[in-house]
């Protein structure tokens, strides 16, 4: 009996309750802490419920524009080649670039310095996110000026 998953084994995300999409069922996933999913589902939907109705837009599809555009193409890797740790930079899986984006959103959520609740916060650095501004969209380009500064360190194969 193998002790590893099949390399054919993806995971599923079950949509969320309210809205039926999978991409929000893996934002709350990774808003959750400490295995208490309900509170994560209720600072997502705060969100989601202050966009609607402060920004009179669809909230699913703000989601969806910020993430789409604070996805990193193209990402660095650490090798070791001869006694130095060097940055190569490859491209990232659509599942990695979509992972990266999400936990870019939260963090810059949880570090902003405004007195508002979590859900505020979320909600303001999503659609920040959304019309290409904000501290997401400046850690994506910083991740693609490393990997362009390190574009001589690719392996040359012939």
């Amino acid at each position: 009996m193998p002790r590893r998953l099949s390399s054919t084994y993806t995971k599923f995300f079950e949509p969320s309750s309210i809205y039926k999409k999978p991409i929000l069922a893996k934002f709350i996933i990774y808003l959750m802490k400490d295995g208490k999913k309900s509170v994560a589902e209720k600072i997502l939907y705060n969100t989601l419920n202050f966009i609607k109705y402060n920004y009179k837009k669809n909230p699913v599809i703000i989601v969806q524009k910020a993430i789409h555009k604070a996805k990193p193409s193209i990402g660095v890797v650490s090798v070791r080649k001869r006694g130095q740790a060097l940055q190569v930079p490859q491209p990232l899986s659509p599942k990695l670039k979509i992972n990266f984006a999400i936990k870019w959103i939260i963090t810059q959520a949880y570090e902003r310095k405004d007195n508002y609740t979590l859900d505020k916060k979320l909600a303001l650095e999503l659609i920040n996110a959304s019309k290409n501004k904000g501290k997401v969209i400046k850690l994506r380009k910083d991740l693609h000026d490393l990997a362009l500064k390190s574009r001589a360190l690719i392996p040359f194969k012939s």
